[in-house]
């Protein structure tokens, strides 16, 4: 899928972003975001971030757009939950998790369990971060727990 996604609605792909250009701009005012968002079922913060208050889409909204049809998702990288991280709380309201995922075309299941909305970590970010600074988790077939489960044995290199 080549887009933006939320869990509240449909993904927001580039077929969403040229419809709305294609509408011209008396009807784009007629119907507004919020309006076009509740007709596609799609989440109206992610569209507000690809839409700017003139109609136009936003930078974020144009590289959406432009994304291929089929393009695989990037992977999950430590830079991307520092970068969400570093931004301040208003910027990441207005951006939406789903808005950030669709900008960096990252898996937005993906990055919300590495992530969450205040800019805390989720246990994926926390290990991804943890192996990022050259630690490893890995499992010792010496030691069991209680249940018979295998235990987490943690290492920094």
């Amino acid at each position: 899928m080549a887009a933006a996604g939320c869990s509240r609605g449909v993904l927001i792909e580039a077929e969403h972003l040229r419809a709305w250009e294609a509408l011209p701009r008396q009807e784009q005012q007629r119907l507004t975001v919020q309006g076009f968002a509740r007709q596609r079922r799609l989440h109206a913060p992610t569209l507000a971030h690809y839409v700017q208050p003139d109609g136009q889409l936003s930078a974020a909204g144009v590289v959406v757009r432009n994304r291929a049809a089929g393009t695989p998702h990037t992977v999950l990288t430590a830079n991307h939950i520092r970068d969400w991280q570093g931004m301040t709380q208003q910027a990441r309201n207005a951006m939406t998790m789903e808005g950030f995922a669709g900008r960096h075309h990252l898996n937005a299941t993906t990055f919300k369990n590495a992530v969450r909305q205040d800019g805390n970590l989720g246990p994926n970010g926390e290990a991804l971060l943890f192996k990022a600074a050259g630690g490893s988790i890995a499992q010792s077939p010496m030691s069991t727990c209680s249940s018979g489960a295998s235990e987490r044995m943690v290492s920094r290199h």
